[in-house]
């Protein structure tokens, strides 16, 4: 055994020096060449961009009526630069984001060219070529273009809504100074601007209005947008433009932008200062983005023929959200904000962002809005700001025949449940039109509306199990309760009407 180990240790020696040999030996060709590596630029170059900038006026339509086509006359609604204007640039296909901005030169300011400049750092490393795309965007100091809030005027227009965007190549690079010089751009106005002049259906009288909402049946009208007009990952919101004036007027500019393709629908919706509302549509309309219109418009009365005629109506007091959810499977709701174009709910329900004055109607055909029975499974509207709330609650079980359908089935259980933003309109009326209410009717449906002080119920017949209880816990403490002719026995402020509330026969 110690034989056999002594030549296994031999063997094992001899074998480590020939692999020491091999490794020692001076044949260059086994050895690799170093490979260096020179390290990108860790931090971006600064550069400084010149480019001449034009303005691009909108070319303006003349004055006409929109029922009938509009044409190009040749006059123009001029723009100029402003001392605080400030562009963002972007360079590539991958619009790279530059931190810094440019600004007109103080000889440019109030006229429509000037020399844009500014120190700006690229979001890239290594070298920008002459050619290389850069991507013009004004204002400079928005990441979002929005299209609500508007008031109608001019001077709003020009401070808070006038987007533009222009594209040019980079001309020229100072490798010492770091100068870019970029092929002169224009930078062209990415909507169009309307001047609405409001008459009455005649045409003889100005139409003073408080509120003015502009509908598109396409549904592509931008309310907002990001700043990167053209970039892959930009989105935008679509819905009802709704203009606010200071004071009751009939003449509004406003700016839209419509991503439909072509030609597109119209609807005009207005109240005016008395709440009195008017309508106006016209198909094959075309706004096109870069130009100006004024046209004549000429609004004709909505007869809605008592509340019971008009659909749920939500109006927003204040900007906010408008949401309905929780439904039970198989439920129908449609939304408008204009009456002729509707939507379906989508998946997760509806959720619909609103102006002041704006209005969504709701409307649908339903055997029954929820259950009671259990943890009770509902529709529910929710209001994030104040809403006015009018209209006849059938719409929702019949959106067709529903002012004049008195019988239901169903509940309409917890549908406004401590939505502490309804309010009661100011000439227009909630009515509920059930005669003979059904078990669970109305259970819970007001409960917790503390802004609620006026409801119009027009049951006679309220035996069945449930149907008013606790619909109006923790409404506000007084208020008006309107009831049908010969149901006064039926109700009373010790049972089933607020304790402090009046009650009087509805009379319409």
């Amino acid at each position: 055994m110690k034989t056999d180990m002594k030549k296994f240790l031999k063997m094992v020696v001899a074998l480590l020096t020939m692999l020491t040999m091999a490794n020692c030996s001076g044949d260059d060709s086994a050895v690799e060449p170093e490979t260096v590596v020179t390290p990108e630029p860790t931090t971006p170059t600064v550069y400084r961009l010149e480019v001449e900038a034009q303005l691009d006026p909108l070319a303006a339509e003349s004055r006409r009526q929109l029922t009938r086509a509009l044409s190009l006359d040749g006059d123009v609604l001029n723009k100029t630069w402003g001392a605080s204007d400030k562009v963002n640039v972007y360079l590539g296909s991958a619009w790279s984001v530059a931190s810094g901005g440019l600004k007109p030169a103080s000889s440019g300011v109030g006229k429509t060219s000037t020399k844009l400049s500014g120190d700006i750092i690229f979001n890239v490393f290594g070298a920008i070529s002459t050619g290389e795309a850069l991507h013009f965007v004004f204002p400079g100091d928005k990441d979002e273009w929005k299209y609500t809030g508007q008031t109608g005027t001019p001077a709003k227009l020009a401070t808070d809504y006038d987007y533009a965007t222009g594209a040019s190549t980079v001309k020229a690079i100072d490798g010492t100074t770091h100068i870019i010089t970029a092929n002169p751009v224009t930078l062209s106005n990415e909507q169009a601007i309307v001047k609405f002049v409001l008459k009455n259906s005649s045409g003889n009288d100005n139409l003073k209005v408080k509120y003015l909402t502009i509908s598109a049946a396409g549904n592509q009208l931008v309310q907002t947008k990001g700043a990167f007009l053209n970039h892959p990952s930009n989105t935008s919101t679509y819905g009802p433009i709704t203009v606010v004036p200071s004071s009751a007027t009939n003449e509004l500019w406003v700016a839209l932008r419509n991503e439909k393709s072509g030609a597109d629908k119209y609807v005009l919706t207005a109240t005016d200062g008395s709440g009195n509302d008017y309508r106006f549509s016209k198909s094959s309309i075309t706004f096109e983005n870069g130009k100006a219109y004024e046209v004549e418009v000429n609004m004709k009365s909505v007869n809605y023929s008592g509340d019971i005629s008009q659909p749920l109506t939500l109006e927003a007091v204040a900007a906010g959200t408008v949401s309905v959810t929780q439904f039970i499977d198989g439920t129908d709701l449609e939304y408008s904000s204009d009456k002729v174009n509707w939507y379906q709910k989508g998946t997760n329900g509806i959720s619909i962002n609103l102006d002041p004055g704006q209005k969504l109607y709701l409307r649908g055909n339903n055997s029954t809005l929820g259950t009671v029975t259990g943890t009770g499974s509902f529709m529910h509207i929710k209001c994030s700001a104040d809403c006015y709330i009018y209209g006849n609650i059938m719409s929702l079980v019949d959106k067709t025949s529903f002012s004049s359908k008195t019988t239901y089935d169903g509940t309409f259980y917890s549908l406004f449940s401590d939505n502490t933003h309804l309010k009661n309109h100011g000439t227009r009326n909630l009515i509920l039109p059930i005669t003979t209410l059904p078990a669970n009717c109305y259970n819970k449906t007001f409960y917790g509306c503390t802004g609620l002080t006026r409801i119009v119920c027009l049951a006679t017949d309220i035996s069945a199990a449930g149907c008013v209880t606790e619909w109006f816990s923790g409404v506000t403490t007084t208020g008006t309760f309107y009831r049908a002719s010969g149901a006064s026995s039926i109700w009373s402020t010790a049972t089933n009407v607020p304790s402090k509330w009046t009650i009087e026969e509805y009379k319409q």
